[in-house]
């Protein structure tokens, strides 16, 4: 999804979804709201996702069971740049859609993310970093 800066989309379409519905029915769908800024860092996007997902079985992570989880990152392109150039809290995203999780750095092995979706809007502002 694409929008310009500040226009509130993750929160306007979260609205949206909700809206004209008095009571909902029970969702499989745990759906889960994060918004990157320029000082977002690999280390801190790693502990807050471990703290939003419920630990399955050692080194495995995900929604409670039975349901879904649908990760939904809003200004994914806003994340901060390193010494290298490089945005490090959307290479961790990367990482898990690629290899399913992404390092432990206190273990050295890889810390699995199930039964989880990720959704990412960015803006489509010319004040964007490139």
């Amino acid at each position: 999804m694409a929008s310009s800066t500040g226009t509130g989309l993750l929160s306007g379409l979260g609205a949206k979804s909700r809206n004209g519905r008095e009571a909902e029915p029970v969702s499989p769908f745990d759906i889960i709201y994060l918004t990157l800024s320029s000082q977002s860092s690999a280390r801190g996007l790693k502990r807050m996702l471990e703290g939003l997902f419920t630990r399955r079985r050692k080194m495995v992570l995900g929604p409670p069971m039975g349901k879904t989880a649908v990760l939904w990152v809003d200004d994914l392109n806003a994340a901060g740049r390193d010494a290298f150039d490089a945005q490090a809290a959307v290479e961790v995203l990367r990482q898990w859609t690629i290899c399913g999780g992404w390092h432990d750095e206190e273990s050295s092995r890889t810390k699995d993310v199930v039964d989880t979706c990720l959704l990412g809007c960015v803006t489509t502002s010319a004040h964007a970093k490139p």
